[in-house]
């Protein structure tokens, strides 16, 4: 399957310095090939992609905001993570979370996927804490099929929590999300 081996990042702000422009990373077997992207998104550390059957590109995320395959917003998907964080890096960079996000289709559901993404905090006690931990919809079949989020920020799970992973199921149709809570041994799955 060419689903899961895109990886993209980069900065397409600040044009003319060295580092500028975005990339994208695909990865066949162990190896991965880099080339520049026209993706019109600023990556500071959160990053997401839901491709086809393909590999070709559908949408992607910066945690701050969803761009169509062309790099448009999407419709209603602006305001992703809500809170503090989000104001101070969303407007320049994109969303600071390295473990933030990732996309899921839903299974047996068409059009349908889910963007799971982890909220940060900044605490002078703890410095930086994950939470909450969301989910955001994405219609495929709307906007001419470009996609529009149908909801958006729906919470999980609150608190003090760690960064998360997805596991397929061994129906292998279903997934496990899995997450704990920070310093504690309580672990959840969904």
């Amino acid at each position: 399957s060419a689903q899961d081996q895109i990886w993209l990042g980069g900065i397409n702000e600040y044009q003319g310095q060295s580092d500028y422009g975005n990339y994208k990373l695909t990865f066949d077997g162990n190896t991965g090939t880099p080339a520049f992207a026209a993706l019109k998104m600023n990556f500071e550390g959160t990053t997401a992609v839901a491709t086809d059957s393909d590999g070709a590109i559908l949408f992607y995320s910066n945690g701050c905001y969803i761009a169509t395959a062309d790099g448009d917003t999407m419709p209603n998907s602006t305001g992703l993570n809500p809170g503090e964080m989000s104001e101070w890096t969303c407007g320049s960079a994109g969303y600071a979370n390295p473990r933030g996000a990732l996309v899921l289709k839903k299974p047996g559901g068409g059009s349908i996927y889910y963007l799971f993404h982890l909220g940060i905090r900044y605490e002078a006690q703890k410095k930086l804490s994950y939470g909450p931990f969301y989910y955001t919809v994405v219609d495929m079949s709307l906007n001419n099929g470009e996609g529009a989020v149908t909801e958006k920020n729906v919470i999980i799970a609150d608190g003090f929590l760690e960064p998360f992973s997805a596991v397929h199921h061994g129906n292998g149709r279903d997934w496990w999300l899995v997450f704990s809570e920070y310093q504690t041994n309580r672990y959840h799955k969904v």
